[in-house]
């Protein structure tokens, strides 16, 4: 017989969306208030776009940390040409390669 064994535990969350109740093997209720806990552990920062190719990380102590990521950033175009046949690639290095939609079409 494991009846004696067994522990009936449960957890569930009050109403309220803010409190967890614990009801022990006992039947004896805990109420867990969830704002104060991620009160206690919360940290308070931020990242913002400098819109120059950096972002501003501000840690919880106000700390501030430059984050510059222009030299990771390519910029790449793809255009259809007028003549609506042809696309246009521009690498990052301004190198246009033009493809033949026809051609691509026919094959």
């Amino acid at each position: 017989d494991i009846s004696n064994l067994e522990t009936l535990t449960f957890l569930a969350l009050n109403p309220d969306g803010r409190t967890l109740e614990y009801t022990d093997e006992d039947g004896v209720v805990t109420s867990i208030d969830l704002g104060a806990v991620i009160d206690a552990f919360e940290t308070l920062t931020t990242i913002v776009d400098n819109n120059d190719g950096t972002f501003t990380y501000t840690d919880e102590d106000g700390g501030t940390t430059t984050i510059d990521i222009s030299n990771l950033e390519t910029l790449t175009f793809l255009a259809l040409n007028p003549d609506g046949r042809t696309l246009e690639y521009t690498d990052e290095d301004g190198v246009v390669t033009s493809i033949d939609l026809g051609a691509v079409i026919d094959a």
